[in-house]
């Protein structure tokens, strides 16, 4: 009986890591409105500024999506970065013309600290380190 509690255990918890290590896969649509939100939070958009932000949102994700299943398929990872800074470059660009010049630099400060966020999340996965 002992033995089958601690395989009981053992089951449980390796089950357990591996369900918390896959992340949920949200669509394009998904993200997009989460953007808006979270902008709109940020940087007190009015309903029209918001509707167009997750219209540009949704169109860069979509195209962004499609860039990243065409490399899924072997393609070439620096090419496909350039692309999607491309794509990111041009909607940042759409996103700050719908912006009052009060919230530009509101903006500006949230992705500063969007990239901090990715860069200490990407240490705290041990890139380049060995574990």
């Amino acid at each position: 009986m002992k033995k089958i509690t601690i395989v009981f255990a053992l089951l449980l918890t390796v089950s357990s890591l591996a369900f918390s290590q896959q992340a949920p896969k949200r669509t394009a649509e998904e993200r997009a409105a989460m953007m808006a939100k979270n902008l709109t939070k940020e940087l007190s958009l009015t309903t029209e500024q918001s509707s167009k932000i997750e219209a540009i949102q949704l169109e860069s994700m979509k195209k962004i999506d499609a860039i990243r299943a065409k490399g899924m398929e072997g393609g070439d990872r620096k090419a496909m970065r350039q692309e999607v800074k491309a794509i990111n470059d041009a909607s940042d660009e759409q996103v700050v013309a719908v912006l009052t010049t009060d919230q530009k630099p509101k903006y500006e400060a949230w992705k500063a600290k969007r990239v901090d966020e990715m860069k200490n999340r990407a240490a705290g996965r041990g890139r380049g380190s060995k574990r």
